[in-house]
């Protein structure tokens, strides 16, 4: 935040008329201030920044309680108005004196602050909203008319139990939603180890079977078998993390610089993808063979087994 020219403690009553201040060339702008993957649960932080875009200074009030100065209007894609949260009903409402400050700001400078939109909005279920900021330079009245800045897109979504639930996972980088596709057995495989050049970590375990990974190994498999419901969910999340960490199954999870797709072979149920696959090291570059095995469920394809086999150095 750039230097504040005038910060001026004073106490703004409801019900006390106050000429209104004349904002004009003063933008105002919100943004996402982290970029992360939101959940209903989650708090989600926008930055609001108040700028000074003309060629004379520019005075405003900031209320210590802010939602008395900020308001939020945001709505679903269908322009269904997302509901006050019950704190923002509660404090706005209350007949009580504002304390505030009056703030000016000289051309070029900037006034920007960090607000959690749920302490706004009623954020309770997953979705794609709209969101503009309001802004009342001379605190909230029923008769105020705001300041709108720009539109955001906001997506909400559902917590990652009911994801994992359906099927979905979410790429934790970007947060794009992720969901299995009816790909025949050779782009499964394709997808699978492009996304482990790329460290997409999610996308690669989209057509990963774990449990089927885990089994093959007769010592895990075993212990899989005797272990209770919630012990089996925390061997495969164990080993889940042993793969991204390249300390279990450590072929599977190689990256490739260059890799081909030899030869594809499927039934209805089952299938086979041959690919030779090149790591170069510093002195040498080493030649494989894997053999992905595959089993469709539900109109996916999921890698369930693979053998490797080294054919040469160059």
């Amino acid at each position: 935040m750039k230097r504040l020219h005038t910060i001026v403690p004073a106490l703004f009553l409801a019900c006390l008329a106050l000429p209104a201040q004349d904002v004009s060339g003063l933008e105002f702008s919100i943004r996402l201030y982290n970029q992360r993957i939101y959940y209903p649960d989650s708090p989600i932080q926008i930055k609001i920044t108040l700028t000074n875009a003309g060629a004379r200074d520019i005075s405003f009030k900031i209320a210590d309680q802010r939602i008395h100065s900020f308001g939020f209007d945001m709505r679903t894609i269908s322009n269904t108005r997302v509901p006050e949260s019950e704190f923002f009903i509660t404090h706005r409402i209350q007949n009580q004196p504002v304390f505030y400050r009056t703030i000016t700001l000289l051309p070029g400078e900037e006034y920007a602050i960090v607000e959690d939109l749920k302490d706004y909005c009623a954020v309770t279920e997953p979705g794609v909203y709209v969101i503009q900021g309001l802004f009342y330079p001379d605190l909230y009245a029923a008769s105020s008319t705001p300041i709108r800045s720009n539109r955001l897109i906001l997506t909400v979504h559902p917590p990652m139990d009911t994801l994992e639930e359906a099927g979905v996972r979410v790429e934790t980088q970007t947060g794009e939603v992720l969901k299995a596709q009816p790909l025949p057995p050779d782009e499964v495989v394709r997808t699978v180890i492009e996304a482990r050049q790329k460290g997409q970590w999610e996308r690669f375990f989209l057509f990963i079977d774990l449990e089927a990974l885990y089994t093959r190994d007769r010592t895990r498999r075993q212990r899989y078998l005797n272990a209770a419901e919630e012990d089996r969910i925390r061997l495969l999340e164990e080993f889940k993390k042993g793969l991204t960490q390249q300390v279990v199954d450590q072929d599977i999870v190689l990256i490739p610089q260059e890799f081909e797709i030899v030869k594809t072979e499927y039934t209805s149920r089952e299938g086979s993808v041959r690919v030779i696959e090149k790591f170069r090291y510093p002195t040498y570059t080493e030649v494989k063979e894997y053999t992905y095995s595959l089993q469709k469920r539900d109109g996916i394809w999921y890698i369930v087994d693979y053998t490797v086999q080294n054919l040469r150095t160059e």
